[in-house]
């Protein structure tokens, strides 16, 4: 390593060069970023849940449904104007390109089924708009008299319409070259446009629409996040250092390192994921803290040692830090790469390329900052240099390293205070941390007052839900579903789960359109609502409604040998709690109905998947947290070669982040997929403030022979720079409290409260532990290199 720090010294120009063209060629990929919010693509291809989705959709094609709900409290919908307003949206909207066959489900394009003297006739609903009172009556007896569509394109009591647009997934969209993103502007920009002057409320919703708008929120928030988090960096690194190259040093490191994590991600093909768009904020908050170790170190051998020249301070300076930056580093990183152990795709991401990031900080603090030093004037601030020189030591050098000194002596004179309290704040946290639940939604990832969340809320109070779960039922045999018995089965499944979950706002399957079949054909008598008893008779009924219905009418219900039948339900709701009940609901009724007639079933839908992702979080959080802390504690262990080092370094970390959980579960505060990852990146960050004071202190006791002495002289120190580090990364996370989403926002205020916790154990409760237990890796022996060695 001597070697190595003598050539970046030697030939600094160079080395600048050199890390600049490497950086600036790897950002040049950042062109190439992708965004992708689809839920499905965050569970792992090879997922069951991934498998019967995709499979459920190439038998029956059910793509996500985008719903235009239009209300009119007036009078309601049964209107000519109104309808007239429905059919034009629904003609617009089918001849957009990334509709799926131009198909378009309202009242104004949906066939009504109608016996005739001859037999049994389907046709439209509306053939035209109705201008009359008795064809306006008529037009409303007929929807309400089909029990599929009261409640599905119109609200049960009239007030509102929806227009169910459906569009090609997203992979088809790229392939053709089309945008999910665009298409979703252009459906709103068609109901912006018709909804000029117009006395109804038009509100778009549907996982699309939360999907694209996720997807324009991500794009916002880089936008603004990153700026603002090197604003903020910018004017506390002016306080602290009061020069431009305390400035311009640690936003070089943190800047390059974005690069690095974002152009490789970029270049190996990952998109932006919701989660990896805190990969960058979370680099330029904690990528700081190498420059800033480096600069407190530079700062206090120039305080020692005034007239020292540049390469001599800046050699010693490498010398001395060089270990603990790349144990920090590693450890950190191994921290991060702990997210492979979680399931969901965005999570694995989020730890991986955090963890490129900081090991390209790594190499940027070891290359590219003594080079620039090197080139740089010695200085040190003239305050701090004349406090030294009139004799105050570094002790009495400034306001914060005397107030820290102070809190050494503390320390050191209340060892077992210290401890005893420490201990019982965490025994209570126990209790509240015991508190704390998994609960998400995708809805979640919008302020509660936006548009678009106003929209879900509408659109679900109006209709029978725009979540969808749907269960596959596969017979062994064709026409299996022409049984009487069969279909009777799984009409008594819909009715059951419908009146089981209040949530489950209506159901459709192959049986709805049979029991209307049978209906109208006998006289439209509402007590003939039910499933005919014969397999001819219906089978009868399906081929008289081929004769004038279209081949794939029920082409998302059943398939064309009827054998697989798709029974859909709808929800109107999307929360994880929720879907306890429905996924439990599920699985016994479907036991209970179909297995004894010999019908395999899977569930799926994107109410499953939703339900599945958040699942994920709470089958994982516990064994990523172990594996985090094993990953940092078996590479502290490893390097710094002591086995009690490792348990020494996780302390005050571990104590920061059950106060967390004990603050969550007190104040009611739920696990979704922003917050599960506060403990792993709080555990990572805050493991590098242990590291850097044990190293400190090791040196100082080395030096001094004084515990004591050695403690307040670290604190004078390093407990300095811990501090402008700590705040550094809390004033960084804390800027997420400006994203526009609220995962991000609570992600901010969980981090930087774990931060600051970790840094008040880092300066106090290690201490406390070092000054009680005298570990021999700190009192005795060479376990990990000390100064006098370097």
């Amino acid at each position: 390593m001597e070697l190595f720090i003598k050539s970046v010294t030697n030939w600094p120009k160079l080395v600048i060069a050199l890390v600049v063209l490497l950086t600036m060629g790897i950002a040049s990929q950042m062109a190439k970023m992708q965004i992708e919010t689809d839920t499905e693509a965050f569970i792992p291809p090879g997922h069951q849940a991934t498998l019967d989705n995709t499979r459920m959709k190439e038998i029956f094609g059910t793509p996500d449904l985008l719903w235009i709900g239009v209300v009119r409290e007036d009078g309601g919908i049964y209107q000519s104007d109104t309808l007239k307003v429905i059919q034009s949206i629904s003609d617009k909207v089918r001849l957009l390109p990334g509709v799926v066959d131009q198909d378009v489900v309202s009242i104004a394009t949906e066939d009504n089924i109608r016996g005739t003297a001859d037999g049994m006739e389907v046709e439209p609903f509306m053939q035209e708009v109705p201008d009359d009172a008795a064809a306006l009556l008529s037009l409303q007896q007929q929807i309400q008299g089909f029990d599929i569509f009261d409640g599905f394109i119109v609200a049960k009591n009239g007030a509102a319409a929806a227009i169910l647009v459906e569009l090609e997934p997203h992979t088809l969209l790229a392939d053709r070259g089309l945008d999910k993103f665009k298409l979703y502007d252009a459906v709103q920009s068609i109901v912006d446009e018709v909804a000029q002057g117009r006395p109804e409320q038009f509100h778009v919703a549907g996982k699309p629409v939360l999907e694209a708008t996720l997807g324009l929120y991500i794009t916002e928030d880089l936008s603004v996040m990153m700026p603002l988090v090197f604003l903020v960096l910018s004017i506390l690194l002016y306080f602290t250092y009061r020069s431009a190259r305390g400035v311009f040093i640690p936003l070089a490191v943190v800047s390059f390192s974005v690069m690095g994590a974002m152009g490789i991600m970029a270049a190996v093909g990952v998109p932006m994921y919701p989660t990896t768009t805190m990969v960058p904020v979370t680099l330029m908050a904690i990528g700081v803290a190498d420059a800033i170790h480096l600069l407190g170190k530079y700062y206090e051998l120039v305080l020692l040692n005034p007239a020292i020249d540049r390469k001599s301070v800046v050699r010693d300076t490498m010398t001395e830090m060089w270990r603990p930056v790349v144990l920090t580093s590693i450890t950190t990183a191994v921290g991060f790469l702990s997210f492979l152990t979680m399931e969901m795709v965005p999570l694995q991401m989020m730890g991986v390329f955090a963890a490129v990031g900081i090991i390209y900080a790594m190499f940027v603090s070891l290359t590219l900052v003594p080079a620039l030093l090197v080139l740089m004037k010695v200085s040190a601030p003239k305050s701090l240099v004349e406090k030294v020189s009139q004799g105050h030591g570094l002790e009495g050098a400034g306001l914060v390293s005397r107030y820290l000194t102070l809190l050494g002596d503390w320390v050191g004179r209340h060892v077992t205070g210290t401890l005893f309290l420490t201990s019982a704040l965490i025994f209570l946290s126990a209790w509240g941390a015991s508190r704390v639940y998994v609960d998400d939604s995708y809805v979640s990832n919008f302020e509660q007052d936006s548009a678009i969340v106003e929209a879900d809320r509408v659109v679900n109070k109006h209709f029978i839900g725009s979540y969808q779960f749907n269960v596959v039922l596969e017979a062994k045999d064709a026409e299996a579903f022409y049984s009487p018995e069969l279909l009777q089965a799984v009409w008594s499944f819909q009715q059951e789960m419908e009146a089981k979950n209040t949530i489950v706002g209506g159901s459709i399957s192959i049986v709805d359109y049979i029991r209307r079949m049978h209906q109208v054909m006998n006289e439209n008598r509402p007590e003939m609502a039910k499933i005919p008893e014969s397999s001819d008779l219906i089978a009868q009924y399906l081929l008289l409604y081929s004769f004038s219905g279209a081949p794939d009418d029920f082409a998302e219900v059943i398939d064309s040998e009827y054998r697989i039948a798709n029974v859909r339900l709808f929800m109107t709701n999307g929360i994880y709690s929720k879907y306890h009940k429905i996924e439990a609901d599920l699985h016994a009724l479907a036991a209970q109905y179909f297995d004894p007639l010999g019908v395999q079933w899977s569930i799926t839908g994107n109410g499953h998947i939703s339900y599945v992702q958040t699942g994920m979080i709470t089958n994982n959080l516990r064994f990523n947290i172990i594996a985090t802390v094993l990953a940092i504690f078996l590479a502290a262990w490893i390097m710094m070669r002591s086995f009690v080092a490792g348990i020494f370094v996780m302390t005050p970390v571990l104590a920061a982040v059950i106060l967390n959980f004990a603050f969550m579960g007190l104040t009611g505060t739920t696990i979704g997929w922003g917050s599960s990852m506060f403990t792993s990146i709080a555990i990572c960050i805050g493991v590098d403030y242990a590291i850097h004071l044990i190293y400190k202190y090791r040196n100082e006791y080395n030096s001094l022979r004084d515990d004591k002495r050695a403690l307040t002289r670290t604190l004078a120190t390093t407990g300095k720079t811990i501090l402008f580090n700590a705040v550094v990364v809390v004033a960084g996370f804390m800027v997420l409290i400006a994203s526009v989403m609220p995962p991000n926002q609570e992600m901010g205020l969980l981090v930087s409260a774990a931060m600051f916790s970790s840094f008040v154990a880092t300066l106090t409760v290690l201490p406390a532990l070092i000054l009680a237990a005298k570990p021999k890796f700190v009192f005795a022996g060479n376990k990990f290199e000390t100064s006098k060695e370097q």
